[in-house]
């Protein structure tokens, strides 16, 4: 499958009449490198390599059963660049709970630096397991609060998953009273 998947890069990047180079960096990330010589300008080329990324995912759901997301990182014109674009595409895959965001999410979609001690969501999930325990009606609008301000907060997606975990555990039982 692979080789497939390689194959089907190269050929949608042909498509839209650019150099395509794809790179396994591990077993569940591969890497596209696309090329374009001239022509498209910023914006336009940004629409088509959206486009070209969600017409690869369709393509490869419905042929190989694979589901992808892509990063897309920042364009660039110089090869000392690509680093950055790259460091970009793998920061933008941490937000997809955040973002809602399925099949892709570019590296503009991210939010700017809005580090959320995530200590301070303690108080809201004892406040909800306590509400919850004592049969409060509210502990199901407090949950919606808790993963609302999850959502405002714009967490990363280990970040939630650190958050649902502490809910998970203060639930069994597990956490300070």
């Amino acid at each position: 499958m692979s080789l497939s998947l390689l194959g089907v890069i190269q050929e949608l990047a042909a498509t839209y009449g650019w150099q395509g180079w794809a790179e396994w960096m591990s077993r569940e990330r591969i890497s596209i490198l696309l090329r374009k010589e001239e022509g498209d300008g910023e914006g336009l080329l940004g629409v088509k390599l959206q486009e070209m990324a969600q017409t690869g995912c369709e393509w490869l759901h419905g042929h190989l059963g694979v589901q992808l997301t892509i990063g897309i990182g920042g364009q660039t014109h110089e090869l000392k660049h690509i680093q950055d674009s790259y460091r970009a595409a793998v920061s933008a895959l941490r937000y997809r709970l955040t973002l809602g965001v399925r099949d892709i999410v570019t590296s503009d979609q991210v939010p700017q630096a809005n580090e959320i001690p995530l200590y301070s969501y303690l108080p809201l999930i004892s406040e909800t397991i306590r509400s919850f325990r004592l049969a409060n009606h509210d502990w199901r609008i407090q949950l919606e609060g808790l993963f609302g301000a999850m959502e405002t907060d714009r967490l990363k997606d280990g970040d939630i998953l650190t958050i649902v975990r502490w809910l998970q555990g203060c639930w069994n039982g597990k956490c300070a009273k």
